[in-house]
């Protein structure tokens, strides 16, 4: 029998692993529909080994490579920061090489690091840029942020949650709030002094730091990887780590290996993917169901092309990173609902004790300027040292809470929610049902007792001067702090100074008198005085 011709152009050196042997013998009967078995009786081969020579030889080095490659990353990160489950780095790692293929994608996850001051999210973006090419986003103008970005790179935003500026903010904006799909429109600044218009790319992935939290909507474009820190013999360690790095070649191998897998899976490879069955089981994996569409499969379905590039099965780390983004995100969503609840009971309070309960009961709605519930909601979150919550992300958490639009009024130059009665006694007035506890079986507390402060007796005034009964204020704590007991002091102390519009010259009586009432359940001497 003739021998199929092989390829015209053959080195005359042998390639390596039986790359002649499949080159010659193996490839041009392959190229003829044969199969593996077919191929194995013509040549005379075991089938087991024409296989595996078809493997090595039909797979692209990105994925045959992708492998080691990431267990290189995997080491160095380990090297230089901690983290608390071994999920955390396999996530990382991904979302590493996500930075190296991002163009070839329909969309990116982001990467979310929160955490209290001294856990290292400093280090660990630094780690990040210095791997990937990333952009630090730091107070730079934007002309040189265009010229930074080029035609698009990953970036990394330390402490995302603190204001910065404008000129800063809106550019940040832009890059996180638009930026996880490809066919984002740039962010296009006019310079008046130079007469200018910049544009900067906003697709890319993008690695956040923050002490608080961020918004729902942003908490559901990525994986979260919380940070804490290093403690013990190894410590010391990851200090001088980080003042040393040593990645070794680990930069240029990522970019080489995000070339090479550019090349090996275009675009409609990847849209192939996307569509078939294994991925989407892969997917269901991942998110436990997907009856409907939404963020959790969209992230999990980058995630899964991008570790099938790199020869990866990572359907365990991406099922716990789903896990605790859901709760994160839900969180993220209670919380805000619960928050634009208090506001509304504190003002609603305030109108009860301006109008009089008596007559507010009688009425058919309660009415508020949804400016000044914009701006109450607003002063809550800089009390936390978050940032403020956005014209779009206001509107969609009404609506979260239950308030239609046709509540929404414009009276003059303003808007008011004109708020039901029913609604009001049943949502804003009465505590949550799944937040109320039966508070423990003790004698009865002393609450017409005054409040002692540092020794001596203490008034609580409100803004108008005027002083709040003691038992008033212990009422208004008491209950915020058997309902809600892992709220810290502070965030308390600042619903009840709106509920009862405390003067601000008693913010720290009411603070130590908040961790009092949470220590004993009784009514107890502040710490520094004496009864």
């Amino acid at each position: 029998m003739d021998e199929p011709n092989a390829p015209a152009a053959l080195d005359n050196k042998e390639p390596p692993k039986g790359g002649k042997l499949y080159l010659t013998q193996i490839a041009p009967r392959l190229a003829k529909g044969m199969s593996a078995a077919q191929i194995a009786t013509e040549i005379g081969m075991d089938p087991k080994e024409v296989e595996d020579l078809i493997a090595t030889w039909t797979t692209p080095d990105c994925v045959r490579d992708g492998p080691q490659l990431v267990a290189d990353i995997k080491e160095v990160l380990g090297a230089h920061y901690h983290m608390e489950k071994p999920w955390h780095y396999t996530i990382l790692a991904l979302f590493i090489l996500e930075c190296a293929v991002f163009m070839s994608l329909p969309a990116v996850f982001y990467l979310y690091f929160p955490g209290t001051f001294g856990t290292g999210k400093t280090n660990i973006l630094g780690l990040i840029a210095m791997l990937t090419g990333s952009v630090s986003l730091e107070n730079v103008s934007v002309p040189a942020l265009a010229h930074e970005l080029g035609d698009g790179k990953p970036v990394c935003i330390d402490e995302y949650d603190v204001i910065r500026g404008k000129d800063i903010d809106e550019v940040r904006n832009a890059l996180v709030r638009q930026g996880y799909k490809r066919n984002a429109a740039p962010y296009t600044r006019h310079d008046a002094t130079t007469k200018k218009n910049y544009r900067i790319p906003v697709y890319g992935p993008k690695a956040l730091t923050f002490r608080g939290s961020i918004e729902q909507a942003l908490q559901s474009r990525g994986y979260t990887i919380p940070t804490v820190k290093a403690k013990g013999k190894d410590a010391f360690g990851y200090v001088v780590n980080n003042l040393y790095p040593h990645v070794q070649e680990l930069p240029h191998r990522i970019a080489e290996w995000g070339r090479l897998a550019t090349a090996a899976f275009p675009e409609l490879d990847l849209e192939a993917m996307a569509r078939s069955p294994e991925l989407k089981a892969e997917v269901g994996a991942v998110c436990n169901e997907l009856e409907e569409a939404n963020r959790s499969a969209e992230l999990a379905i980058v995630a899964v092309q991008v570790a099938h590039m790199a020869g990866l099965d990572v359907v365990a780390d991406l099922r716990a990173a789903n896990e605790l983004n859901e709760l994160e995100t839900a969180a993220s969503e209670t919380e805000d609902k619960e928050d634009l609840l208090e506001v509304l009971r504190n003002l609603t309070n305030i109108q009860m004790r301006q109008k009089g309960e008596l007559v507010l009961e009688d009425a058919k709605i309660v009415r508020h300027r949804q400016r000044e519930v914009l701006e109450s909601l607003n002063r809550l979150r800089d009390e936390r040292k978050q940032r403020r919550i956005t014209t779009p992300a206001f509107a969609a958490l009404r609506r979260d809470i239950g308030i239609r639009e046709d509540w929404v009024k414009a009276h003059g130059h303003a808007k008011y929610w004109n708020l039901p009665m029913e609604w009001v006694k049943e949502n804003v007035l009465a505590p949550p049902a799944e937040a109320v506890k039966e508070p423990p079986t003790s004698p009865a507390s002393p609450v017409e007792l005054p409040i002692f402060y540092r020794g001596k007796e203490a008034v609580v005034r409100n803004v108008s001067g005027e002083p709040i009964a003691p038992k008033r204020l212990h009422d208004e704590i008491a209950w915020r702090v058997r309902n809600r007991p892992d709220k810290p002091a502070s965030l308390v102390r600042i619903e009840v100074g709106l509920a009862l519009q405390v003067s601000e010259d008693a913010k720290e009586i009411v603070e130590g008198y908040v961790e009092a009432v949470r220590a004993m359940q009784t009514w107890p001497e502040l710490p520094g005085g004496s009864a």
